[in-house]
């Protein structure tokens, strides 16, 4: 089975992070060189990330509620959660790399989409960690962009609906800079993703799926394994 291409919601852009103080490099190209290679890893970990966003968007739609069979299911939960996994593990990579504070802003949209994933499909003995996770290093990005705060309150809001707890309120207020999470409005919601959610419309996605994909995939994937 190829895939040749993967539309995610505007995450094929690789913005590059702030470097302090390259522009007094420039005058000696010694010392510019090592810049030069971390910003290289930079960019190298950003689009490592994004990939590993765009095989979950690819694949987390087949698991709500199309036809497959048991084999199938499994098989696409299981590249679906390692991706996650991978993805959020070269997160974790980055975050002790740079700092969130300046990020790209499309790798906080990246750390609600590969924790969603995990928070809906993963282990749930591993949730509370993920969660935190999510939330602290949203925390550490907040001032940098304001539209942070309401990812993560889309994202309580994702871990309610899963039936998973929140951090203690002390902890949860500490992160959302004592702002507390549910006196977001709808208009700070659409102003971050013109939605209410930043998760994927998997409803619409699969009214649109092709009938025969089940029976399709089933093949397809026996080839590849043979092949």
């Amino acid at each position: 089975m190829q895939i040749k291409t993967v539309a995610t919601d505007g995450l094929m852009c690789l913005p590059i992070g702030r470097y302090e103080d390259l522009h007094h490099c420039r005058v000696n190209e010694r010392i510019l060189a090592p810049y030069d290679s971390c910003r290289m890893v930079d960019l190298t970990t950003i689009s490592s990330i994004h990939y590993y966003v765009a095989i979950c968007q690819l694949f987390a739609p087949l698991l709500e509620d199309v036809k497959l069979s048991d084999m199938a299911r499994d098989r696409i939960q299981n590249i679906t959660i390692q991706s996650a996994k991978d993805g959020l593990d070269l997160y974790e990579k980055y975050r002790s790399l740079y700092s969130n504070r300046q990020q790209p802003h499309f790798l906080a949209f990246c750390l609600v989409h590969l924790a969603d994933v995990m928070v809906r499909h993963g282990e749930k003995d591993f949730g509370n960690g993920i969660i935190n996770f999510c939330l602290e290093t949203l925390a550490e990005a907040a001032p940098g962009f304001a539209f942070v705060e309401t990812l993560q309150v889309m994202f309580c809001e994702r871990v309610l609906g899963c039936g998973l707890a929140l951090p203690p309120p002390a902890v949860l207020s500490e992160v959302m800079g004592m702002r507390s999470w549910n006196s977001f409005s709808r208009e700070d919601k659409l102003d971050c993703c013109e939605r209410l959610t930043y998760a994927q419309p998997v409803d619409l996605l699969t009214e649109r799926l092709d009938p025969n994909l089940a029976s399709d995939f089933e093949e397809e994937w026996r080839a590849f394994n043979e092949a």
